[in-house]
């Protein structure tokens, strides 16, 4: 939703940070983004390979993306939650799909909302109305420098192993 160390004009930034192994092949992908749609409005690089590009959420979509931003998931429009994955490999390995995390807090499954509550502690449902929390701007915000420290704190923690 923004990036710490870059100042942008956009209303509804949706900012997504790369780190592609061939970056021939992934400016072949970028050029083509900018062709297939008007939603992509800036991309640029950080050193160590780090590439952003930065997407304008649509106007129609801009009542979605403010619930968004109010944790209020379950009002999110048919039309916006139709664009999000309705299934996912199954995290038990069988090859049956299950549903996804999106549609999950969007419809408020009560299986989902259970989960959520033995991992939370309490309901949250009471406390949000929803069974997801609020995003936290400070989380959703790209800082390049804490990514860069939190990737190498992982890439040294899997060499141990």
């Amino acid at each position: 939703m923004a990036d710490a160390n870059k100042e942008t004009s956009y209303l509804y930034p949706v900012f997504l940070v790369f780190k592609p192994e061939d970056l021939g092949d992934f400016q072949e992908f970028v050029d083509r983004e900018y062709l297939r749609t008007s939603d992509l409005v800036l991309d640029y690089d950080y050193d160590g390979g780090f590439v952003v590009l930065v997407y304008q959420f649509p106007d129609k979509f801009q009542k979605d993306y403010r619930r968004f931003k109010q944790g209020k998931y379950s009002k999110l429009s048919l039309e916006f939650s139709a664009r999000l994955p309705a299934y996912e490999k199954s995290s038990s390995g069988n090859n049956i799909p299950e549903m996804s995390i999106q549609r999950r807090i969007i419809l408020q499954t009560p299986e989902f909302i259970e989960s959520m509550m033995e991992i939370v502690g309490e309901d949250i449902m009471k406390i949000t109305g929803q069974c997801w929390s609020i995003p936290k701007m400070e989380d959703e915000t790209l800082d390049i420098g804490k990514l860069k420290r939190r990737l190498k704190k992982f890439q040294l923690g899997n060499n141990n192993t």
